[in-house]
This record gives structure tokens, sequence and C-alpha cells, in this order.
């Protein structure tokens, strides 16, 4: 009898406890669903995990992880997304989206595999399409390795006091000096605009500017002062539940100690159910600039850029009909945050569908209204793995400031909040810059300039690089340094020039000329030596122990995956090159300018095929691969 009577209490006692696990996932799912509905995405993930962990189903699991990614949490969206990667009939761009967030994270090699992983296995109709984006997130991967492996840098980057950085969201840094800045801070989804100055080296506490106009109702989002500091323009807000708001642009002016009234600007420039926000005003010729970012009908896809300008002895906002600012700015995702710069006739902006290193990252297109140049990456440190917008620069042009929902040390933990960074020289830089110049002293554009810096092992490590639209190049260094130039342009052999900043930290600038000699003088001088390679930096020579001999090579374009920037005389019959055999020819090249050799897979003639096979090679032991671009033979850059 007493033994029926336990069964029976273990039979009860199971009943209640699978009532209440059944009680207790569900009201965690139902919580979740409620918080989903008001915008509370992160609380909404929460519950959605609680109630996955307590009943494993593969939704719940999906709901959980799209719940984080919507804050931009996305280690908590990556362990989410991975419970599910096996159901891909179900949700076709789940591997998608793992990768994007294993790349966000910073981990970049395994990125590549799980990008790779998608679009090998990716069958929807749309496979193009999708394979277009992969590419540029892959080689985007690869520019962050290149960062992180190279991360000795010329700017940098701190994050601001808790004056200014309260633990929610802070963006739209406005410096108004060098120890004056406006911004916005958003609490409970409400933007409030504030102003913090520096003192004694310390930033004051926040506090609302005195006599601004309250917005009631509505709130602040960003905004910019005119160059005379007389105008100011900002974005009011639609509170919203979304992680886009809806907001048009307002102007105030400076009336002695006091604002007017905020005055929208005409429908035109605010397009009726379109967003039009983060202002961005500067003058140029006695026009006032108004660029700004909008979802506007004409647009390329998602946020444009686009400007209008007024004349600025007009008493009235007047301004043009907006004009996009077409390619290679604006592309089919978003480009927002834009800061144009007089100084250097340069646009800086944010991006999510140019080449990036994380999801959104700061560019940079020299030129003016219709006259783009193509953006280039600011790169690291302005850059992380995660999002970065609101790059501006202060009236000195001695620092600046972005915005950044980065990790930063045990300053900043989370991903889930913007804040703001500044960013400076580094102490005893300054400006090495020249002209280059063909044979006959004519000015040669279009080159690209690389900077490296010598280690203490003597090994050049790889600074920036840029394209030299107008034929001058100017890089910031660091005095009691050893540095090389190398340029790079059609038609010439690659240049190096070799320098030292030993003894210059009191001049703040050194100019030297590059001198490029063209093709077929060149090689009349290797005929004539005979001794020396066709390139000495950047072009593959093969050896053996250490004779040049001639190398045989395919016409037109191929592509080269180097396993590491540098390499001692290794024996390419090793164990762990045997890893990598079956992928391509193995070959190894002496550079007797560098005293080094370089170990390269290839050859592969489409881009594509190297970039998927440097996926393989990482895997294999090579965390260091990176691709080189040849054209019939010779060296011409990294990357596509």
């Amino acid at each position: 009898m007493k033994q029926c009577i336990n069964l029976f209490s273990i039979v009860v006692l199971l009943f209640l406890s699978s009532t209440i696990y059944a009680q207790s996932w569900k009201a965690h799912y139902r919580l979740a669903e409620k918080k989903e509905k008001t915008g509370e995405y992160f609380e909404a993930g929460y519950h959605y995990e609680a109630a996955y962990r307590a009943k494993s189903r593969r939704k719940i699991a999906f709901k959980a992880a799209e719940a984080y990614y919507a804050v931009k949490d996305f280690r908590r969206a990556a362990n989410m997304y991975s419970k599910i990667l096996d159901y891909s009939k179900h949700y076709p761009l789940v591997r998608l989206k793992y990768a994007r967030c294993l790349k966000q994270s910073g981990q970049y090699d395994q990125a590549i595999r799980e990008f790779v992983f998608f679009i090998s296995h990716y069958k929807g109709s749309d496979k193009a399409a999708w394979n277009e984006v992969v590419d540029k997130e892959i080689e985007g991967c690869a520019l962050g390795i290149s960062y992180s492996d190279n991360s000795v840098g010329l700017l940098k980057v701190n994050h601001l006091p808790k004056a200014i950085n309260s633990g929610d969201i802070e963006l739209s840094p406005i410096p108004v000096s060098d120890d004056l800045l406006y911004f916005t801070s958003v609490k409970n989804g409400k933007g409030t605009f504030l102003r913090s100055s520096k003192q004694n080296n310390q930033w004051t506490p926040a506090s609302i500017p005195a006599n601004f106009p309250k917005i009631e109702g509505k709130h602040f989002g960003s905004g910019s002062l005119s160059a005379d500091h007389r105008r100011f323009y900002f974005t009011e807000c639609e509170n919203s539940n979304g992680l886009r708001a809806k907001c048009r642009i307002f102007v105030t002016v400076r009336q002695d100690d006091s604002w007017s009234q905020p005055e929208a600007l005409p429908d035109y420039v605010n397009w009726p159910s379109s967003t039009t926000t983060q202002p961005y005003v500067t003058s140029r010729n006695n026009k006032e600039l108004l660029f700004f970012a909008s979802d506007r009908e004409g647009g390329k896809g998602g946020l444009d850029l686009w400007v209008a300008e007024r004349d600025l002895t007009s008493k009235h906002f007047d301004f043009t009909f907006p004009q996009n600012l077409g390619e290679p700015v604006n592309t089919i995702g978003d480009e927002q945050t834009p800061f144009y710069s007089s100084d250097e006739e340069a646009l800086y902006f944010s991006s999510n569908a140019h080449v990036s290193i994380g999801g959104q990252d700061i560019f940079k297109s020299r030129g003016y209204i219709g006259h783009f140049a193509q953006a280039e990456n600011l790169g690291a440190p302005i850059n992380s793995p995660a999002d970065d917008l609101f790059f501006v620069k202060t009236e000195s042009g001695s620092n600046g400031y972005i915005v950044s929902n980065r990790i930063f040390g045990n300053e900043k933990i989370s991903t889930t909040d913007e804040d703001i960074f500044s960013f400076n020289f580094s102490p005893n830089q300054f400006m090495l810059s020249g002209l280059l110049l063909d044979g006959n002293h004519l000015v040669v554009k279009n080159a690209e300039v690389a900077l490296y810096e010598e280690n203490g092992n003597g090994e050049l490590v790889f600074l920036t690089g840029k394209t030299s639209l107008d034929g001058a190049y100017k890089f910031p260094v660091r005095s009691n340094k050893n540095y090389v130039v190398e340029v790079q342009k059609d038609g010439f052999p690659v240049k190096e020039m070799r320098i030292n900043t030993f003894g210059n930290s009191k001049n703040p600038k050194l100019t030297r000329d590059i001198v490029l000699t063209d093709v077929d003088a060149y090689e009349t001088m290797v005929a004539a030596t005979q001794a020396t390679p066709k390139n000495t930096i950047g072009t593959s020579v093969n050896v053996a122990e250490k004779e040049i001999r001639p190398i045989e090579y395919t016409i037109g374009n191929t592509y080269k995956i180097q396993l590491a920037p540098n390499s001692i005389d290794s024996d390419l019959h090793h164990s762990k090159f045997g890893r990598i055999e079956s992928l391509g020819k193995i070959e190894k090249n002496y550079i007797p300018a560098r005293d080094t050799y370089w170990i390269l897979l290839g050859d592969f003639t489409d881009y594509k095929a190297a970039v998927r096979t440097m996926a393989k090679v990482k895997n294999r032991g090579f965390s260091d691969a990176f691709i080189v671009k040849y054209h019939n033979g010779e060296r011409i850059g990294v990357g596509k």
C-alpha cells in the first residue's frame, strides 16, 4: 500500500512539474510577443531565449535571434541563429545572418567560412543577387583581417567619459570648437539636445543649452550648425516603436542670446511619407549647401544622400530641389550621416553596402556635387566590426568625433547602444607629402600609394593606402620611425621610397616627391644590368638559391593567395603545405629589395574563386593569408 502511495505521489509531482514547465515557457513566449510589439526588442529576445531553453522549438530560436539582431546584440543573435543552421529549408537566409553576426563580432575567419557555406548551398532563384552580396561581405572580412593583423595606427580613438556617454544612446556630435560639443542623447525613445564643454581638460556634465527652443511631442534627432553659427538645422522625429523613425528637417535662427521658433523646411525637402534626416550644412561660393539622408522617391535604395542649396544672401530658406548624389556614393543599401570637408573637398559618410569591415562603415569620397570619386573605406581604428557613423571633424581639423556601438575595453562592453568617441592624431605626428612625377617631371595621376612602417624585426607593416587622384600624396607619420612609401601605376614599375623620421620631431612637414621611371626606360636598364628583376617590390621573382629566373604567367588579370606577409626560406615539402597543395600550385618567390620570401598559391582567373579558396586556406592553418592581384604576371595590389 505504501509503495502505491509513493508511486501515486511521483505521478502527481511529474504532472505538476510538467504543468508548471508548460506555463513557464508559454509565459515567457507571451511576454516576448508583447515586448516585440512595443519595440522592446532586447527584452523580447531575452524572453524568447528563455522560452527556447524550456521548449526547444526552432521557431522560438529564430524569433530570439531576430530580436537580438534588431538591437545589434550580435553575439546573442549568433548564438540563437546557430541553433537552427540545419533548417535552411524553413529559414533559407539564416546562415547568412549568422555569418553577418560573426563578422560584426570581429570573428572574420569563421564568418568567411559561413558566407562560403551559405552561398555554396543556397538554392533560391535570387542566388545571383546574393552572390554579389556575399562577395562584398567576404571582401570586407578580408579587409578586416588585414587591419587587425596590422594594428599599428596613426590615429588614436577614445571613448568619451560618463559626462557625455550616459549608458543610453548618444549620437550626432556637433563640435562648436575643440572644447565645446553639442550632441543628442536618446533615452526611452526620446532624443534630447545637450551640450558639454571641456574645462581643465575635463568634460563637464551634459546639460540642455540655454534658450534653445523646446520640442513638444516629438524627439530631437540630429543637427548641424551653419558656418557662421547663426542657423541651426535639426530634425524632429516621430516617436517610433520601430528602428527607423520618420523625421523632418527644421531650422532655427539665432537672435542675440536666443533662438527663433523652429521652422520646417519646404515639403519638397521634407518629402511627404518619407524620412528626411541627419542634416549637415556648409557653405561654398556664397551658397549654403544642405546635405541630408532620405528614403524619398528617386533614390538608389534604402537611405540615400541628397543635397540642396540656397543663396546665402537670401532671407528665406528657399533651397533648390534636392539632388541625389548618385553613384559612386549611393548604393542599394543605406548611406547616412554626411559630413563635407570643404578644405579637403571630400564627403565623409556611412554605408552598409560598400565593402565594410563591419556593418555601417565610414567612407570618404573626394570631389564635389556631380563629380565624386570612388568611396574609400577609412579603415581601422575609425571603423570597427560593429557600426560606425557620424564622422565629423572640428574646425581646427586637429581632431574629431564618431559614433559607434563597438565594444571598447571595460568602458563599453556591449554593441546594443551607440556612444560618442573622439579621435586625434598621435603625439609627435606630422605630415609626409609630395608629388608623383614621371621621368619628365610631369604629375602622374590615379596611382595607388601605400604607406608601410618598419617594425623592430625589420619587417614592413602595412598602415594605409589610397588612390592619388591628383598626383599628390599625404600621410601622417610619427617621429623616430622608418617608413616605405610604395607607388603602383599602370605603365610604370612599382616604386618604393624609404624615409626615416629620426630627428624630425620638431618639423611639422616632410616633403618628398617620388619620380616613377617609365616601363621602356626601366626594361632597358634591366636588360643592360641583367641583375635586377622587373619589379623588386610587388612583383614575384622565382628563385633557386636566390638566383633570378624568368616566370611563366597568364595574360590578363589573375589572382594568387599569399600565405603570409613575409616568410623565411621555407621548405615547400613541409607537411603544412601538403594540406593545401590540392587547392592550387604553390610557388616560392624571393624579393631581393626586402630580402624576404613570398609563398603564393595560384593562379585564379576569377576573383570569387580566389576568395572561396582563401577561406579553405585559412581553415587549413594559414590564418594570415590574403589575396593579391596580378596583371600579365606583374603584381599590382592587394585585393580585387
